[in-house]
């Protein structure tokens, strides 16, 4: 019985050293330059093997070589709805990129043009000035259609008074004035509303200098 006992840690002795032998030749199998695989299973087990399957690739894993040192990490496959997100965000990022550099070009411009706020106010001055004179021309050519409207309706109620049909020539100036007289009333209004655009886009650069040169704590 004794010998029988003392033979017993010889033998697990034994046993851990083939262990750690074919431990250290499975290994050696993979020599440098092989790749393991360690990825969870459907249980939620790390494996780690030579291969991996291919419904356990899409989950993501990592490469090692066989020191354990780790050689790449591949992320799992994303779902659509998450591509599509992702897809947006980076969308998302060139817009506010691009608008970043709009704004750097708009600013280096602005300060290229001018030096102080009250130069922005002169040029806005010049500019209204100069629609403002556009607006008295087209206003004087509406005065001088209606002089001509005038002139021909004199004519017109003769010729209705005396029984007789308005000649066509009559009849075509007068829808030709009126014609006329209606688009240089338009153009007023457009003309009116590039005033207000005008003034609004002034006072933003003038706002948006003061602040680039220090002068206010908020830009537009």
């Amino acid at each position: 019985m004794g010998g029988m006992a003392s033979r017993q840690p010889r033998l697990r002795r034994s046993a851990i050293r083939w262990a750690g032998a074919a431990m250290f030749m499975g290994l050696a199998s993979t020599a440098a330059g092989a790749e393991l695989f360690r990825y969870r299973n459907s249980d939620g087990v790390v494996v780690l093997a030579n291969t991996i399957p291919a419904e356990y690739a899409s989950n993501g894993y990592t490469v090692i070589d066989h020191r354990g040192r780790v050689l790449r990490v591949v992320p799992r496959q994303l779902s659509g709805a998450e591509l599509a997100a992702r897809a947006e965000a980076e969308a998302s990022e060139r817009a506010a990129q691009a608008e970043r550099l709009e704004r750097r070009r708009a600013d280096e411009e602005l300060l290229r043009l001018y030096s102080t706020p009250e130069d922005v106010d002169r040029a806005m001055e010049r500019k209204l000035a100069s629609i403002e004179g556009a607006i008295d021309t087209v206003k004087a050519n509406i005065q001088r259609l209606r002089t001509q409207k005038r002139n021909l309706q004199p004519q017109a109620a003769e010729i209705e008074r005396s029984g007789q049909s308005l000649p066509q020539n009559i009849l075509s100036g007068i829808r030709s004035i009126d014609d006329q007289i209606a688009e240089k009333e338009r153009e007023i209004e457009s003309r009116e509303t590039e005033v207000l655009a005008t003034r609004a886009g002034y006072e933003t650069d003038r706002d948006r200098l003061r602040f680039l040169l220090g002068l206010s704590n908020s830009g537009a």
